[in-house]
């Protein structure tokens, strides 16, 4: 079976801002990146993280209204790294592919 027929959420083509961290990891900073592709259930990125299938991230969003049909908050993500693949050298980022397990809107300081 192929894997876009293995999903269940329509895939969208949207560069989302991402703040991303190794969950239990203070040894690695946190990143700001920004999405490749985002769907209802997990999104993928490019990251110089030291990612692995199975490690759990937090990830910081702003989901997409096309995703939602509303407007809301930003989105704290529990999620799990379901696939890593290597770019072309030499910029030396991973292409991560990470699926939704938690989610909860927080918002954002009035300015």
């Amino acid at each position: 079976m192929l894997e876009d027929d293995r999903r269940h959420a329509h895939r969208y083509n949207l560069r989302i801002p991402l703040e991303i961290e190794v969950a239990g990891s203070r040894d690695v900073p946190a990143q700001e990146t920004e999405s490749l592709d985002i769907s209802g259930r997990g999104l993928k990125f490019n990251s110089t993280l030291p990612l692995r299938a199975g490690a759990i991230l937090q990830i910081l969003l702003r989901m997409p209204k096309e995703i939602v049909k509303k407007p809301i908050g930003d989105w704290r993500c529990q999620c799990r790294v379901v696939h890593v693949e290597e770019n072309q050298p030499p910029d030396g980022r991973l292409r991560a592919g990470v699926e939704i397990q938690y989610y909860e809107i927080v918002k954002r300081a009035e300015t």
